[in-house]
């Protein structure tokens, strides 16, 4: 086997093993900020907006269901997720401020 053609076998083996082997958590939001801490949360969907302080940080949206960061950067950061149309566009808002 020529040199090259092994390389591609080889890089192909570890495409094929990585696509087989299960990720971690399936219903899970994991956010690390600078090493010093990590907020794991389970995804409910059914977060309010209410109690959510500065800075906002928009995470993404899934199935209609969106996520956002209250707290930003700072060690009492939590993650929400919401699928209310006002509730998100009350933390849209947040982020822009």
């Amino acid at each position: 086997m020529r040199r090259t053609q092994l390389f591609g076998f080889v890089g192909l083996l570890s495409l094929l093993v990585g696509c087989l082997v299960p990720s971690g958590g399936t219903n899970q939001a994991s956010v690390a900020h600078r090493g010093t801490m990590t907020v794991n949360v389970v995804a409910g969907c059914q977060d309010s907006p209410n109690d959510c302080k500065l800075p906002v940080k928009y995470l993404g949206e899934k199935d209609g269901c969106a996520c956002f960061t209250c707290e930003y950067a700072k060690s009492t950061q939590r993650i929400i997720c919401t699928a209310n149309e006002n509730d998100k566009n009350t933390l849209m808002a947040l982020t822009r401020k």
